[in-house]
């Protein structure tokens, strides 16, 4: 549907679409979550012009220790093969198209949404995209801690981190929440006595507000409400920032060719996201398109470890 000034009847005043588009544009601006992930995950760059949409990371999964003691000075040892492993990520669009009359542009919204505004959201759009991406992934994650329809305590991340230093997996340790898990952790660290009673990072911990990365523990905590729902409960993870990657391809006009009423603009997301603004000047509308083109993928399963409890 095209964002316009007038309403359905073709009367333009300020008490119908116009007025709802501007609270809406408000309201969503106030609730989205902005956290972005990107940072958590390893960048793979840019894999344009590599011909394939689908980036293979090839790994080793094993070091063997000296295989075998020779029986002898002079009996020739085997061959030990090294263990590989591939983690594929596959690179999709993702994109977001919006249409402008000419009047509601020319208007102007109260909060500045206008073609520009329009534009300049298609960055935000695209790190949120990469957030609810990444989380996705939690559900693949082999290891997993917590109880099913059970609040989130200090216990369950005290599992999550003792499965990491288990599995050999070095720090630092991030862990995704969704905001009902971090709130129940913030009930539970409440309860706690001993040793974490006099940890300054169990004050800080309580003290931080939404979207807001805490220490505790050594850990670093992001409550995201991207992280996935399964049934009744929802799962957040503590990885290392190996655990999962991501790779991006980073279109060109020489690539994409230019329609005729089409053209491109400035790349504001710092070369991945790409808007194009398409005219159709009969009916006095803009269309603005931003593309990304972005995948995720699992680099390394032990790498993780999932959180499943109550939503």
């Amino acid at each position: 549907m095209s964002t316009t000034y007038g309403n359905d009847s073709g009367a333009y005043d300020t008490s119908d679409l116009h007025l709802a588009a501007v609270l809406n544009q408000m309201i969503h601006r106030n609730l989205v979550d902005g956290v972005d992930l990107r940072r958590t995950a390893k960048f793979y760059g840019n894999v344009s012009g590599r011909g394939s949409a689908t980036l293979n990371i090839p790994g080793i999964t094993g070091s063997d220790p000296m295989a075998a003691a020779n029986t002898d000075e002079t009996t020739a040892i085997g061959i030990t093969d090294i263990t590989t492993s591939v983690s594929p990520i596959a690179v999709a669009r993702q994109a977001l198209a919006r249409q402008v009359s000419d009047l509601y542009s020319l208007v102007g919204g109260a909060d500045g949404t206008d073609m520009m505004s329009f534009a300049q959201d298609m960055a935000q759009s695209a790190s949120l995209r990469a957030t609810d991406m990444l989380c996705s992934l939690f559900t693949s994650v082999t290891a997993n801690v917590g109880t099913s329809t059970v609040d989130l305590t200090v216990d369950d991340i005290y599992d999550a981190q003792f499965n990491l230093i288990g599995s050999r997996v070095p720090g630092p340790y991030i862990c995704v929440l969704a905001p009902v898990q971090l709130t129940d952790l913030m009930a539970s660290l409440r309860g706690e006595g001993g040793a974490q009673l006099h940890n300054p990072q169990t004050i800080q911990a309580l003290a931080g507000g939404a979207m807001q990365a805490r220490e505790w523990n050594g850990i670093t905590f992001i409550d995201s409400d991207s992280a996935p729902t399964s049934g009744g409960d929802r799962v957040g993870c503590m990885y290392n920032l190996e655990a999962f990657g991501y790779a991006e391809m980073v279109p060109s006009a020489d690539i994409l060719g230019v329609a005729p009423g089409s053209f491109l603009s400035v790349i504001p997301d710092g070369g991945s996201v790409y808007v194009a603004f398409e005219r159709h000047e009969r009916e006095g509308l803009t269309d603005i398109v931003g593309n990304y083109f972005v995948g995720f993928g699992i680099v390394e399963n032990a790498r993780g470890c999932k959180i499943t409890t109550d939503a």
